[in-house]
């Protein structure tokens, strides 16, 4: 069985602006963009270098409520579960040095309409 055949939920592709930001502190925020998303999570790419299992706020800055998901809300309470710096993923060309993978926390999985 496949590393992709033992996820919880299908991936789907997606390339959206986020800004990042904790609710404790939300005027320090970071840009990003999202590169995936699922049920009950998302992958974003950021300069940011954020705490691993703090909550986090991603918004989404394409926010039409008519839009697909995961545009059709405007942010998301998350955690970042799992942190790699760009090295380890040879983006050497990416503008964006550090990515995330976030668990959506609370009610915000049972908003997924996918």
């Amino acid at each position: 069985m496949g590393f992709y055949e033992c996820r919880k939920y299908k991936r789907y592709y997606c390339q959206s602006p986020v800004m990042i930001y904790s609710s404790d502190e939300p005027d320090n925020y970071y840009y990003g963009l999202s590169y995936n998303y699922s049920k009950g999570g998302m992958y974003v790419k950021t300069d940011g270098e954020l705490t691993p299992e703090d909550p986090y706020l991603i918004r989404m800055l394409n926010y039409e409520e008519d839009s697909e998901f995961p545009e059709n809300h405007d942010e998301y309470a998350a955690c970042v579960k799992w942190a790699k710096s760009a090295e380890c993923f040879n983006y050497a060309n990416s503008q964006y040095y550090y990515g995330y993978g976030f668990a959506f926390l609370g009610k915000s999985e049972e908003k997924q309409k996918i």
